[in-house]
């Protein structure tokens, strides 16, 4: 079963966290701003936060990359300052708390709505509202 997030922009979905795991749905979801990129994985959703919470992830990318990022627009500095607001994001695993980090072995797929952390349960991807 494919699921895609949010397909009219009709909902805030806040902060997501997909984690990536063999349960035979997977989401797809619109990212990278105004570049309007389509991502998705197989695994699980779990709700961390509302819509006022994913703003400062929006305003972020809105702010670094005016509309959307390619990846020679990255910096050491700007992947230093994602992390740093990833860090504000808790999750939970079973006996386990997290705050959210840039996962760095795989910091090239992070782009608006779609940023690979990782969490108390391992691997997995913080997704928000696109802007475009």
């Amino acid at each position: 079963m494919r699921i895609l997030l949010d397909p009219g922009h009709e909902h805030a979905i806040g902060l997501l966290l997909l984690v990536p795991a063999p349960t035979g749905i997977t989401y797809c979801h619109q990212v990278n701003g105004h570049a309007v990129e389509l991502r998705e994985a197989e695994g699980f959703l779990i709700p961390l936060a509302c819509a006022d919470d994913a703003a400062a992830f929006s305003d972020w990318f809105r702010s670094s990359f005016r509309g959307w990022s390619r990846p020679e627009d990255w910096t050491d500095e700007l992947y230093m300052s994602l992390d740093t607001l990833l860090n504000r994001i808790v999750s939970y695993g079973e006996d386990k708390r997290q705050r959210l980090s840039l996962d760095a072995s795989r910091r090239e797929e992070a782009t608006e709505g779609w940023i690979p952390v990782h969490s108390a349960l391992g691997p997995a991807y913080l997704l928000f509202e696109n802007s475009d």
